[in-house]
């Protein structure tokens, strides 16, 4: 009896020692095999979101760029449309009158030009006075030469010019006094190229200097 209680006893251990390590193996194999199937839910649920936030963003972009052109298409009838406003309301300002552009830049010259041309004038372009026309009815001076360009012209204007001279001062710093002293001209603190309004109220101030209804409003002086 001895005996078969020990034989039993270690079959009995035997066994519970197998069905541990057979216990073991199975929740292994099914650790791992739910490892890697929640691993992948992981990752498939997070390419979704990214997906997701893609094309989010990329529905936002084009609503933006949709924007974007609606806007420029509305910017573009808006210029046309203040153009034909301008073109009527300078119509006949300077019927017959000549005038003479010094300096400046090309682009704004020639858009000055046409908006001249609207108001019924004629226009000529010169980089200075040798090259003025023999009747010229007004001198604008545009902005963007030096200063030293500036003063010889307008010492040669107080030499004796007997026309007005209208002086674009966008940009003008401050000057010193000239010993030959200042001379008083029209002076148009505004922008002309792509804007309307200050492009009429300078066709309106060479209309009324030409006609001798506008008075001088600023004193630019000779001296750089």
């Amino acid at each position: 009896m001895l005996l078969g209680d020990s034989m039993l006893t270690t079959r009995y251990h035997l066994s519970t020692i197998v069905a541990i390590f057979f216990a073991l193996g199975i929740g292994i194999l099914l650790g791992g095999s739910l490892g890697q199937q929640w691993l992948s839910e992981r990752q498939q649920a997070l390419v979704e979101r990214l997906e997701k936030r893609y094309e989010e963003v990329q529905d936002r972009r084009h609503q933006l760029e949709k924007r974007i052109s609606t806007l420029q298409t509305e910017l573009m009838v808006g210029r046309r449309q203040n153009r034909e406003l301008l073109r009527t309301a300078v119509r006949d300002q300077l019927e017959g009158r000549r005038i003479l552009l010094l300096g400046g830049d090309r682009k704004v010259a020639e858009s000055l030009s046409e908006i001249i041309r609207w108001a019924g004038g004629s226009v000529s372009r010169a980089s200075d006075l040798a090259g003025m026309p023999g009747e010229t009815d007004a001198i604008l001076l545009l902005e963007g030469d030096s200063d030293e360009w500036r003063s010889g012209v307008m010492k040669r204007i107080q030499e004796g010019l007997p026309i007005p001279v209208i002086v674009q001062v966008v940009n003008q710093k401050p000057r010193k006094p000239s010993p030959s002293g200042e001379i008083p001209v029209y002076s148009f603190a505004g922008e002309i190229d792509d804007h309307p309004l200050d492009a009429f109220e300078l066709i309106r101030m060479l209309h009324n200097s030409i006609i001798g209804k506008e008075e001088p409003a600023h004193e630019v002086q000779t001296g750089g």
